[in-house]
């Protein structure tokens, strides 16, 4: 019975450290989607204002060729 006990609260230790390891996991989990998701808006506005600067640039170079051209 003494051997039971022991290999019960082995067992016992073994689920709490196991449940430690899941929520922790869990925790971490969460935070790496938020900064993945962060980091993805970060990315959409990024891309957004390149291509507002290079819209910019084209608007410039047409300018520049319709200033030569007159």
């Amino acid at each position: 019975m003494l051997v039971l006990n022991k290999v019960n609260q082995k067992f016992l230790k073994m689920v709490k450290q196991s449940r430690l390891t899941v929520f922790v996991f869990v925790i971490l989990l969460s935070v790496n989607n938020q900064l993945f998701a962060q980091i993805l808006s970060a990315n959409n506005f990024a891309q957004a204002e390149n291509v507002s600067i290079t819209n910019f640039r084209l608007d410039i170079r047409k300018q520049k060729k319709v200033l030569r051209m007159s």
